[in-house]
């Protein structure tokens, strides 16, 4: 089968022919019908790839302290022999996808051969032509939504899961910090779901895309005032950001605009040790959340402990990805959330993001 691998090394991005995965104890074999890329997550990555050893070994502290820590233990020679093996190894991209079970594994309980289904999870829900998918990263997708759009039920469970943690209600004031895809979708669910939206980012492209599609925007230097301005003063009741930045701009962004007692969910990985007190200050609500489908992020973020661990566990995955559904069966959700975002995606002469 073919499925798309990235060199850390060499920075190529290739095509290859792999044997077909063996299906496990409580998981499927799946047939991939189509599968999402993410301009963000991929994109970093497959910039980290590019880079030259001593551009990744900036960009990555933490993985220069584990070889250096690795060193003092083990000694230099056989901890850059490790290193070098780890470049060596492919990366695969990809964890957002649907298709149809061809098999499934011993124990796997609610999914049956032909079933459609969706999927979740770096490692899993790869860029393939089949992947295996544990029971609690896969769901049914139903007939009347097309594996294209079923392919965004990931980000849609992301989106869904942030303003579940900022419980907003029917006429509330919610700021977006951040117009990639996912924050994108974010404030269109929130605008069907009745609350009124204003969204910022720094990238002028992004801005402009959001108006096209009927979300209100702004760049980030005039948010702070125009926030405010957008409630009369009152403060946001919801904050969502959006980032994937060592900067806390984002989080300080959020201690402005947010009102007294407001919620401020970050859903990216953003600096925030600078700048929460000022959210603290106002006695809002702060949580810094990594999607529990995203394993691969969540790491650092449990030894700093800005997520426990069972935000993390097998149930907090299964209850997060079942917003998902929530969100493909909404309705008209195709036509009024997805679909705009999509239609004017096509039409950008490059990439936005």
């Amino acid at each position: 089968m073919k499925q798309v691998w990235q060199n850390l090394r060499s920075g190529v991005t290739e095509v290859n022919e792999v044997p077909l995965p063996q299906v496990q104890p409580k998981t499927a074999l799946v047939q991939m019908a189509a599968s999402l890329v993410s301009a963000g997550t991929e994109r970093m990555l497959v910039d980290f790839a590019q880079k030259n050893l001593l551009d990744k070994a900036h960009s990555r502290p933490d993985m220069v302290k584990q070889v250096v820590d690795k060193a003092k233990r083990e000694g230099v020679a056989s901890s850059i022999t490790t290193a070098f093996n780890r470049l060596d190894q492919p990366l695969t991209l990809g964890y957002s996808s649907a298709g149809r079970v061809v098999t499934c594994g011993e124990g796997l309980v609610g999914f049956k051969p032909g079933d459609r289904v969706v999927c979740a999870g770096g490692g899993h829900a790869i860029h393939s032509e089949y992947g295996v998918i544990p029971q609690n990263l896969m769901a049914s997708l139903p007939d009347s939504v097309d594996f294209e759009s079923g392919a965004f039920s990931t980000l849609g469970a992301i989106a869904l899961n942030g303003i579940r943690l900022a419980q907003v209600q029917v006429g509330e004031n919610v700021a977006v910090i951040g117009l990639g895809l996912l924050g994108l979708i974010t404030a269109k669910l929130v605008t069907a779901a009745g609350c009124a939206v204003f969204a910022t980012d720094i990238n002028e492209t992004r801005v402009l895309f959001a108006k096209k599609i009927g979300i209100p925007a702004i760049l980030r230097k005039d948010a702070g005032k125009l926030g405010l301005a957008f409630t009369q003063c009152h403060g946001f009741d919801a904050v969502l950001i959006f980032a994937d930045t060592p900067s806390s701009d984002t989080v300080r962004l959020a201690g402005e605009i947010a009102r007294d007692r407001g919620h401020v969910i970050s859903l990216g990985v953003v600096g925030i040790i600078c700048h929460a007190s000022r959210i603290m200050k106002k006695n809002s609500f702060f949580k810094s959340h990594v999607l529990p489908v995203r394993e691969d992020m969540t790491k650092n973020m449990k030894k700093k402990g800005l997520i426990t661990p069972s935000d993390t566990s097998a149930g907090a995955r299964e209850e997060t990805y079942r917003h998902s559904f929530n969100w493909l069966l909404l309705e008209n959700w195709k036509s009024k959330t997805l679909s705009p975002i999509v239609s004017q995606l096509k039409k950008q002469p490059k990439p936005m993001i």
